[in-house]
């Protein structure tokens, strides 16, 4: 499961879809409401390895010692 597939269910874009799900304020409510709608009706969870890979970031802390 997609954004694209969620965007086409909704009739939306993919950037629209994007916003909704990375809690921009610049959607109008209707469009948001048409993106939930088709969220829930397709199951649709983000792959958070997706989304660190695109911001390059992995929020994961690793820690080397000096093997005292």
């Amino acid at each position: 499961m997609t954004l694209n597939d969620v965007a086409r269910e909704a009739r939306v874009s993919v950037a629209s879809v994007s916003r909704v799900v990375n809690g921009s304020a610049r959607v109008r409510p209707e469009t948001r409401q048409h993106v939930q709608e088709a969220i829930a009706a397709l199951g649709y969870v983000p792959n958070n390895l997706a989304r660190n890979l695109t911001k390059q970031k992995t929020g994961t802390l690793a820690l080397v010692g000096a093997g005292l």
